[in-house]
């Protein structure tokens, strides 16, 4: 989502050295990708589901130290370009989430970008599987889980990604 952001002549190349953890603590997977023996990105795959060590999204200000948009996902939104994005980073939630939103935030060193699975479990039907009753009884779950809280969902994918693969609006931004 944020490709607007980044140098599109450097992301696009296969010139990054990575290394792929499977399972480390507390993850499903991570991913660190290198350019010049550098960090540049890390990309972490949270444990979903009803597991005990699942990431909420609220507490990705704690986590990240960084000021979070609720930014609406759907094929191909792009977001507006990141001077713009900056001075309207809202603090005020949105009255309805969708089934599959994203939380960004810039900060003065790195883009973090998060997306969060809301979705609602659906009863057996002519496109779905499974079970009218394993579904309320999974929407009840969630509802649980998410009470008390101001974001609904779970994340399940988490980018971070340095500043220095930032276009040159980015890199005016920083100074």
């Amino acid at each position: 989502m944020i490709d607007k952001w980044l140098t599109a002549s450097q992301v696009n190349q296969k010139i990054f050295r990575r290394l792929t953890f499977t399972r480390p603590a507390g993850l499903a997977k991570a991913r660190l990708s290198f350019l010049d023996d550098k960090l540049i990105t890390i990309e972490l795959n949270p444990k979903t589901g009803d597991v005990a060590d699942w990431i909420d999204p609220d507490d990705l200000a704690n986590l990240f130290n960084a000021r979070f948009s609720v930014q609406e996902w759907h094929f191909g939104k792009k977001l507006p370009p990141l001077a713009d994005f900056e001075a309207k980073i809202n603090d005020e939630p949105p009255k309805k989430f969708a089934e599959i939103y994203d939380m960004i935030a810039a900060s003065e060193r790195t883009f973090v970008l998060a997306r969060i699975d809301n979705i609602t479990a659906l009863p057996m039907g002519l496109f779905t599987r499974g079970c009218s009753s394993c579904a309320k009884e999974e929407n009840r779950k969630k509802k649980a889980r998410d009470a008390g809280g101001t974001f609904p969902g779970q994340v399940s994918f988490i980018e971070i990604i340095s500043r220095k693969l930032g276009n040159q609006e980015a890199s005016n931004l920083r100074r």
